[in-house]
């Protein structure tokens, strides 16, 4: 019987595929146990994986190493990856793959390590990984498919990519591509090429261009749709937290009345703020002049009381600071009065030995 896993697959020219002794090196996301040969279960969850891939619509990924170990009874020799910045994405895509029914019911019938622990196999005792001479070309690994094996490393794929730069790439490619052949078979005259020629120049220029200055491109415009779905995932796993407040008359009559909080975390900018980022972006670029008496007032007001809260905290911190520092400068005084006057008696009672040892006769034998 074949095992059910959805894994991530490494990109062609990737060193690991020299270096693992596996048919398929992989970064395993999701182990859902044994095939049990429900057809249309194993559709769903195909159908859903893919779903996932096209809906992201994100590109190949890239990995940090953090080790080379071995892992398991088995004393697998593998790769473990760094759960840092460039792990968020994949992390957040298997947290989405186990939304659909199929894969978290069989996600969770199967006995699972307590922590997901990224890590690629690279060979086993009885299969080593061959050798490589320079382990630092190890230190990253990029994966461009996500694949769902029904069988012996088999199983449907799904490549990762940007499709909108993708498509206006070809697209570009595709028509100036054309409009050059056309023009070269129906104009071959020399002023017709000069043309032909100032074609390919309006295609991939503008005029008046300077060097380091960009203009909005359909790339960027693809960037800043990626960051603000990234930013609605975000705020779908990670929900505003309340604020808990506890208040309290304190233990006894004469403790003063306090107010604990908790929480808080993962709330986003509030509309205020976000009409002052955008005066303030203007006001950057445009001047003064760009914004209207009431932008001006918005961003002065809201400049002056983030100032003055800044302020404020600072100043509550330096109370703090300051108990805290009378407290270890009492406890330093009281250790140095200690440690002095334990040095005197010591020095004290050394002097008193040797002057009775020296003035004081000895008693006289009986």
């Amino acid at each position: 019987m074949s095992n059910l896993v959805i894994v991530a697959l490494p990109a062609a020219d990737e060193v690991v595929w020299k270096v693992s002794s596996e048919k398929k090196p992989h970064l395993t996301l999701l182990f859902l146990g044994e095939e049990t040969g429900d057809v249309p279960r194993l559709d769903r969850v195909v159908e859903f994986v893919e779903h996932a891939v096209n809906n992201t619509q994100h590109g190949p990924f890239m990995l940090e190493v953090d080790r080379r170990d071995v892992l398991g009874d088995d004393e697998a020799d593998v790769l473990h990856f760094r759960k840092n910045y460039q792990f968020r994405w994949i992390n957040s895509f298997r947290s989405q793959l186990l939304q659909q029914a199929d894969i978290r019911t069989a996600f969770e019938s199967v006995e699972q390590f307590p922590e997901w622990l990224p890590h690629l196999t690279l060979g086993y005792p009885q299969a080593p990984a061959k050798e490589i001479e320079d382990e630092y070309r190890l230190h990253w690994v990029s994966f461009d498919r996500i694949a769902v094996w029904t069988g012996d490393f088999e199983g449907p794929e799904f490549r990762l990519e940007w499709p909108e730069y993708e498509e206006a790439m070809a697209m570009g490619a595709t028509k100036t591509g054309e409009a050059a052949v056309e023009n070269l078979l129906q104009k071959p005259t020399v002023v017709e090429t000069m043309d032909l020629g100032r074609e390919f120049l309006e295609h991939y220029g503008i005029k008046g261009m300077r060097w380091g200055v960009r203009k909005d491109n359909r790339l960027s415009a693809h960037l800043e749709e990626r960051r603000a779905n990234a930013e609605v995932q975000r705020q779908k796993f990670r929900e505003a937290r309340e604020v808990r407040v506890q208040a309290s008359i304190g233990r006894t009559s004469n403790s003063k009345a306090k107010i604990y909080t908790k929480g808080g975390e993962d709330h986003p900018p509030a509309e205020d703020a976000i009409k002052v980022a955008v005066a303030q972006q203007k006001l950057s670029k445009s001047g003064t002049v760009a914004l209207s008496n009431k932008e001006l007032r918005d961003v002065a007001e809201r400049l002056q009381l983030e100032s003055n809260v800044a302020r404020l905290q600072k100043e509550q911190g330096r109370v703090g600071e300051g108990f805290v520092r009378r407290m270890l400068r009492n406890k330093g005084q009281q250790e140095t009065e200690r440690q002095t006057g334990k040095l005197f008696n010591e020095v004290g009672d050394a002097t008193y030995a040797r002057a009775r040892k020296r003035f004081v006769p000895p008693a006289a034998p009986a």
